[in-house]
């Protein structure tokens, strides 16, 4: 991903090189001389970057405060002493992935790491980064704060899954009863809600769950040519979305190569969709079984024969589909794999 991270001390700059030289996985950017401050945080804002503060939890909410308006959308935010002794995500911990983030950093800085959010707190399960890690769409936010306000109170709530979506492992959070999936459409379904958590395709299921998680089918296969702009790729993906009449909140993940893990404008496409980028090595996409349009370049250049179609299907796991296969334009390739739902608690 793209981090942008500020410190305002000598001190701070030096934990800013620690960081970047614990995290090589990721690109950092360092505020410019000739931008402000409030500039700065704006355009980390509009590229959905995740924003690292070294220094005074005070000066990070003054200069987000005018950009902070969607819990669901909004840049996660941290803020680390200029000792690294504590990680604090202060926005978007979990949607954002802050509380994550916050953990890794700690981790790797032999830090601690200030979690403040209720359900991590009492370590209890949390739909709304339960639905993040799943590729699940949130259809109504108003659930999140309804679920998790009923497991604080009660300690236990009902989760149902509709036909056709597995659950991967046996066993499922202790704080959570699974119940039998009824359509609507039986007579008597809508007598009562059915569960606090429906992981539905169905969004009428709404009116009958505290939260409806709706399965993003497809997964995005992306190749391109070295210094590719995100604009040319979201042009290509547009086209080839709409040419096989989906749209982005069908897509679950971005898939490529691992040479492409830190290439700007596929990197920056996947931040602003917010979408998680999984890039694989040559060498396991080779493995990859399956008929794909093949390019003695993309070989030559790659080590393995086509980039946008396996790399999806191998993220896309068992039973995949290929939707649409490879599409290349002006440096560009896109697929598009439809995935069996496997649902990871």
């Amino acid at each position: 991903m793209i981090i942008r991270i500020c410190a305002f001390t000598k001190t701070g700059w030096e934990q800013v090189a620690t960081i970047e030289n614990k995290f090589t996985e990721h690109i950092f950017e360092r505020r410019p001389s000739d931008i402000t401050l409030q500039d700065w945080v704006g355009e980390a804002f509009s590229m959905k970057a995740p924003l690292i503060f070294i220094g005074a939890v005070g000066i990070a909410v003054r200069s987000i405060a005018s950009f902070v308006t969607d819990k669901l959308t909004d840049s996660p935010v941290i803020v680390i002493d200029e000792n690294a002794k504590y990680v604090i995500p202060i926005l978007s911990s979990h949607v954002g992935g802050a509380a994550s983030l916050a953990r890794e950093l700690a981790l790797r800085l032999g830090a601690e790491a200030v979690i403040t959010t209720s359900t991590d707190v009492h370590s209890l399960f949390s739909v709304d980064s339960f639905a993040v890690e799943n590729g699940l769409e949130i259809i109504n936010r108003d659930g999140i704060r309804k679920v998790s306000t009923k497991l604080l109170d009660e300690g236990s709530v009902k989760i149902s899954v509709a036909p056709g979506i597995q659950i991967l492992n046996d066993e499922l959070p202790k704080e959570l009863r699974l119940v039998d999936y009824i359509s609507d459409s039986n007579e008597g379904a809508e007598e009562e809600p059915l569960a606090d958590i429906i992981i539905s395709y169905e969004e009428s299921d709404v009116s009958r769950a505290g939260i409806l998680l709706r399965p993003r089918e497809y997964i995005l296969g992306i190749g391109c040519k070295k210094g590719t702009s995100e604009n040319r790729i979201r042009s290509t993906v547009k086209d080839v979305l709409r040419s096989g009449n989906l749209s982005m909140r069908e897509i679950a993940a971005i898939a490529s190569i691992d040479l492409k893990s830190k290439e700007y404008g596929l990197v920056l496409y996947a931040q602003k969709e917010k979408k998680p980028l999984i890039t694989y090595s040559a060498d396991l996409l080779a493995l990859v079984e399956g008929e794909f349009s093949e390019s003695s370049f993309v070989q030559s250049v790659t080590g393995v024969s086509n980039v946008c179609e396996r790399a999806a299907v191998c993220y896309a796991g068992q039973g995949a589909e290929v939707i649409i296969p490879k599409h290349a334009v002006d440096g560009v390739t896109v697929a598009v794999v439809r995935r069996n739902v496997l649902l990871r608690f």
